[in-house]
């Protein structure tokens, strides 16, 4: 009877008499007249090969009809866009978010310029932007609107290294409902004025919201960097200075303490580090696109007084901004020219805050907002390379 055997020691026994390397066998020497032709010739050992693939690869997508030095991909879509603004204990501030339409073109010439991004995106025709104040009393019914604009322009020297522009200005427009009367400063007020030059109102308010972005940078080029020997499968990363403006109907706030009796039209402005990649929008593929600032900021209030002059001698004003987005093209056909259906969701945002460069022993790390503001939303498309 065969003695019983666990599985561990099967497979065991398995490995030792297959894995372990035989000896070879010497080859004994024939004193007769070495075989004619291949009689008795063993075949040479066989090395595994992989099935073959039924179905062959076709070319890369997508198939393009222009050409390597003229690269057009215009895009057209719809999406919904919102701008989560502060909330304030005596303002209801509406968060509004509205159907969009979009239009893109991304573009390189002769291999050289790149026109990363060229978008525009809105609700309406016009910009929700006016003269004046960012802010004021409303007077019968508007017609609420957002915008995005968004440029992106790129120089390929054939170095590691390739500059980089990246401009954008976003805008929203939304209603606020004073709880209690307030009274509406412009910036052009002086810090001199009599609280009663500018009278309580407690009527619906027509509030705009906006910053603008300018960051010059130096960004990695992955083909490139290949050419020298470095990772070219890295995104092309870029690093470089970023500055920021930032216009907002505000109530100066300091952690839960709110001056509430005041909203004023506040200029946030800012200049710091850049920094952001994007990785290659391909069919069949997830992208991901990261773009973001910190530095050192300044947030005016009046013609002559800014929230920097208030502050004790070590606080000082940071901010941060950032966008990300995520989103997949699938390709409609594998024809030429192959047309794509993409769809995008997007979160950002920007928040100033101060901060100090001393601290107690006893005292705790503390970084109190200023302000914020998250901008979300979310867009299918179709693009069309030519």
């Amino acid at each position: 009877m065969a003695q019983a055997q666990t599985i561990g020691g099967s497979v065991q026994q398995h490995a030792d008499e297959h894995l372990k390397p035989k000896k070879k066998k010497k080859k004994k020497k024939s004193a007769s007249h070495p075989p004619s032709g291949n009689r008795g010739a063993q075949p040479p050992p066989r090395t595994w090969q992989p099935p073959p693939d039924d179905k062959p690869k076709g070319p890369d997508l997508p198939l393009r009809v222009i050409g390597r030095d003229l690269q057009l991909d215009p895009q057209i879509g719809g999406g919904y866009r919102g701008w989560y603004a502060q909330q304030y204990p005596t303002v209801d501030v509406a968060n509004q978010a509205y159907f969009t339409w979009a239009l893109q073109m991304r573009a390189r010439f002769f291999r050289l310029i790149s026109l990363e991004r060229g978008y525009y995106e809105s609700n309406g025709i016009n910009a929700p932007r006016h003269k004046g104040a960012s802010i004021a009393a409303q007077a019968g019914n508007f017609v609420p609107k957002t915008v995005r604009v968004l440029g992106i322009f790129g120089l390929d020297l054939g170095y590691v290294l390739e500059p980089i522009v990246r401009y954008e200005t976003r805008a929203h427009q939304t209603t606020a409902t004073p709880e209690k009367p307030v009274r509406i400063i412009p910036r052009s007020a002086s810090a001199s004025q009599q609280n009663t030059d500018f009278p309580l109102t407690q009527e619906p308010l027509k509030m705009v919201s906006a910053y603008e972005t300018f960051v010059v940078a130096a960004r990695y080029n992955p083909d490139n960097g290949k050419k020298a020997g470095l990772p070219g499968d890295v995104p092309p990363a870029y690093l470089g200075i970023g500055l920021i403006q930032y216009t907002k109907p505000y109530q100066f706030n300091v952690r839960d303490a709110v001056l509430d009796e005041f909203i004023f039209d506040a200029q946030f402005r800012g200049a710091g580090l850049a920094l952001g990649f994007a990785t290659p929008n391909k069919p069949d593929a997830f992208h991901l696109d990261f773009a973001g600032m910190v530095g050192m900021g300044e947030v005016r209030l009046l013609k002559d007084l800014t929230l920097n002059e208030v502050a004790a001698d070590d606080t000082y004003i940071g901010f941060a901004q950032t966008d990300v987005t995520v989103g997949y093209l699938y390709p409609l056909n594998r024809s030429r020219p192959t047309l794509m259906l993409g769809l995008d969701v997007s979160l950002g945002g920007a928040t100033f805050f101060f901060w100090k460069t001393k601290y107690h022993e006893d005292e705790e790390i503390d970084l109190p907002p200023l302000n914020w503001d998250v901008i979300w939303g979310t867009q299918a498309y179709l693009v069309l390379p030519l």
